[in-house]
């Protein structure tokens, strides 16, 4: 199997997208955050407004959300899970926020409800629907969520529904 995202591609390699590009600074981004807040519920605060201010670059908040990841408190994954649902950021971005979630299995189960909350929004971007298919795939062993898409009228949500059903049934 090749599946960059999902596999883990990017821990083994210098660099094989912008994860690793942003993993790579998420040290630097840490401490500055540790020097401003003591409370990961102000510092979970701070990020999802980073990440939601139009007017900071997107590299910025990529370094956000991989310091959300690596610091794994319950207060930084339900950012994230935020994040996830948030109209106030990019499908792209959200997208990654997905993969995130599908990294963190299953520490992530806390947020469940956010990644099932994008699968089921018809409005969502495919590409986010796709990742969060298989974000819940890795988190959850719950077969018929996922299942209940193969068929979908999306080719992208269906074909995905499918392959997270079979990467189920691999693992």
């Amino acid at each position: 199997f090749f599946f960059q995202a999902e596999d883990g591609i990017r821990d083994f390699c210098l660099s094989r997208g912008l994860g690793d590009v942003y993993k790579r600074q998420v040290e630097e981004l840490r401490e500055n955050f540790a020097d401003k807040f003591t409370d990961s519920a102000d510092a979970a605060s701070a990020a999802i407004a980073i990440c939601e201010d139009p007017s900071i670059e997107l590299f910025k908040k990529y370094r956000t959300i991989y310091y959300l990841r690596d610091t794994k408190t319950r207060d930084c994954l339900q950012a994230l899970g935020k994040l996830l649902i948030s109209q106030k950021t990019s499908p792209l971005f959200r997208h990654e926020v997905a993969f995130i979630l599908g990294q963190l299995a299953p520490e992530s189960e806390a947020v469940l409800d956010q990644l099932r909350e994008s699968i089921y929004n018809e409005s969502e971007h495919e590409i986010v629907r796709h990742e969060s298919l298989m974000a819940v795939s890795s988190i959850t062993k719950n077969k018929e969520l996922i299942r209940s898409f193969v068929g979908h009228s999306s080719k992208i949500i269906s074909d995905s529904a499918e392959v997270a059903v079979d990467l189920m049934d691999y693992w």
